[in-house]
């Protein structure tokens, strides 16, 4: 149907109207399609279709001054617009009355062992054959760590995160380092993303406060292949900006911009995963090249009060064959190898980046006992899931991740995550890319082409229904590993199933029992089948609720799952209250 941006039903009727919001609704960047959305419960725009080079926006300026004083927009949708910012505004004490919300101390430690709980509560253990995690005692005689989001962490990705405290992230690395200090721990890093300075080119620009400089360059590429171009500037003590590498004429990476770098005072380096390894902003990203000469152009902006370091490097191939053989070296003679793997948010693919299938497959191979960490945001393919011996998903973990991270893998914590997501065998089987269907996210540009297509083809939604996981079991399609799917370091058994049905609920009694040798978590799901009373086509299943409990070794638990009336409902286009 409609644009989001523009629907009432949902802006109106149930946000304000069934929900009760009362604060202020903001479109995504670049989201909004016309001025009118104002009138339909958008009160704020983000910018983005212009910094994104799309044609239209931003709407709320002249398009919404001509459009209210032409009378095609009635001024009282601005005044209502308006009122749910100011309101907000005032809430929180920015109009100059004192805030609502009382400001307190942070208790660092407190929230430090808070954000180090939820990121063990959500590892997902994905696999873990013969009992290769925990790390025991043998291992850490002589183990072999690898990786880049080993020796940094990767508490989170792009620019809407929460940054921390720098001084508290700590490597996982580092975290097994301190936590097992008799450890003997080799670390290799595998695939690097901090590259070198690009030979025979102007590699490093030094530019006074409020300076802009660019320049051109011939950059020979000594083979055929990916290449990773970087740009790294110094952030922080009054410095920042950024800057931007073009080859051939077409953007690679570029730092800063809404969403990363700085803001003068508080410089963050978010332009890439992982800053620097000496700690500079890290822009990212892919070309291929043929051997040869090619046209780089250069450029750097200093937006800060001090002066500002913009360093531009690489990565070529033999750089990257050099690090994973270096890796798997190491590996070679070590009881046990990690390898932790990285991916970003999205895109059209489901691999993992640079090289890294090619990094755990030499692993493996050097190593029969690997295991993987994961710092992904989200389903990622996994061609060498057989030969290796455990999966550990830490997902993107937070400030306190690193200690997360070697908590698990040294078994003072017993992961208990579920998979809130299906991870597919190949990028083939997700509903966005399903065969058969072409009017789902078609691929318009090549792999690591940048740029947006200013004329985006339409894209429909026909699975109905059958979303995320529901999609995989109607077509039959056999996930690598399923939503709900999460292992343990110990063991647990179901027995005494109990069904209490009423009119319109239903209780699901079962005991559980920790028959292993752990203290442990186990996270029991319902779901819930196609009924006759549903005049629809429902899925075959559909999770309808779940609980979690703590056990200890040969602890057992009785434990009620309760599905109300609207675990049980499907959802229609009910009547709704007037707003």
């Amino acid at each position: 149907g409609g644009w989001a941006c523009e629907n009432p039903e949902f802006e109106e009727r149930i946000l304000r109207g069934l929900w009760g919001f009362r604060g202020f609704v903001t479109s995504d960047w670049g989201a909004l399609h016309g001025p009118a959305a104002i009138s339909t419960g958008t009160d704020l725009e983000m910018p983005g279709r212009e910094l994104a080079g799309r044609p239209g926006g931003p709407y709320f300026r002249e398009p919404l001054k001509q459009a209210i004083e032409s009378g095609a927009i009635p001024v009282s949708a601005l005044d209502r617009a308006v009122t749910r910012i100011l309101e907000q505004l005032d809430r929180f004490g920015c109009l100059g009355r004192k805030a609502a919300v009382r400001e307190r101390a942070i208790d660092v430690e407190a929230d430090a062992r808070a954000v180090r709980e939820i990121a063990q509560r959500s590892a997902v253990l994905l696999k873990n054959e013969g009992g290769a995690l925990p790390l025991r005692g043998d291992d850490l005689g002589r183990l072999a760590v690898i990786g880049p989001t080993a020796g940094q962490l990767a508490a989170g990705y792009m620019g809407e995160r929460a940054y921390g405290f720098e001084a508290r992230l700590v490597a996982p690395l580092d975290a097994l380092r301190q936590t097992a200090p008799t450890a003997r721990i080799a670390y290799s890093v595998g695939v690097d993303l901090t590259g070198a300075a690009i030979p025979g080119v102007e590699s490093e620009a030094v530019l006074e406060p409020g300076g802009e400089r660019s320049w051109s360059a011939t950059l020979t590429a000594p083979e055929d292949g990916e290449y990773t171009l970087m740009v790294q500037p110094v952030l922080g003590g009054g410095s920042d900006g950024g800057g931007a590498i073009r080859i051939d004429g077409q953007p690679v990476a570029r730092s800063g911009g809404p969403g990363f770098g700085g803001t003068g005072r508080v410089s963050k380096k978010w332009s890439g995963l992982l800053p620097t390894t000496d700690g500079r902003d890290n822009a990212r990203g892919a070309v291929r090249l043929t051997a040869g000469a090619h046209r780089a152009g250069f450029s750097a902006s200093s937006i800060g009060e001090g002066p500002l370091r913009v360093r531009f490097a690489w990565i070529t191939p033999a750089m990257r064959r050099a690090g994973i053989g270096a890796a798997a070296e190491s590996a070679r003679g070590a009881r046990a190898a990690v390898v932790f793997a990285w991916s970003g948010l999205g895109g059209a693919s489901l691999a993992l980046p640079e090289d890294q299938d090619e990094l755990i497959e030499r692993v493996a191979a050097a190593n029969p006992r690997t295991i993987v960490v994961l710092n992904t945001g989200g389903p990622v393919t996994m061609p060498w899931i057989a030969r290796v011996s455990a999966v550990l998903e830490m997902w993107f973990p937070g400030q306190e991740g690193g200690w997360a991270t070697a908590d698990l893998l040294l078994g003072r914590a017993n992961p208990s995550g579920r998979l809130p997501v299906t991870f597919p065998w190949r990028l083939e089987d997700a509903p966005a890319r399903a065969a058969g269907h072409p009017e789902r996210m078609p691929v318009t540009a090549a792999p690591g082409a940048t740029g947006v297509d200013p004329n985006p083809p339409a894209v429909r939604f026909t699975e109905g229904l059958a979303v995320g996981y529901r999609w995989y079991d109607r077509e039959k399609i056999q996930p690598l590993f399923p939503f709900g799917h999460g292992l343990s370091y110990t063991r647990f058994e179901y027995s005494e199933l109990e069904i209490r049905r009423a009119r319109d609920t239903a209780d699901i009694a079962f005991t559980v029992r920790n028959t292993g040798g752990l203290r442990g978590a186990e996270v029991p799901q319902v779901y819930l089948g196609p009924s006759a009373d549903m005049p629809m086509d429902t899925p075959p299943q559909s999770l309808a609720g779940f609980v979690r409990v703590e056990l200890a070794p040969g602890a057992a638990g009785r434990l009620t799952v309760h599905l109300d009336r609207r675990a049980l409902s499907y959802w229609s286009r009910p009547a709704l209250p007037a707003v």
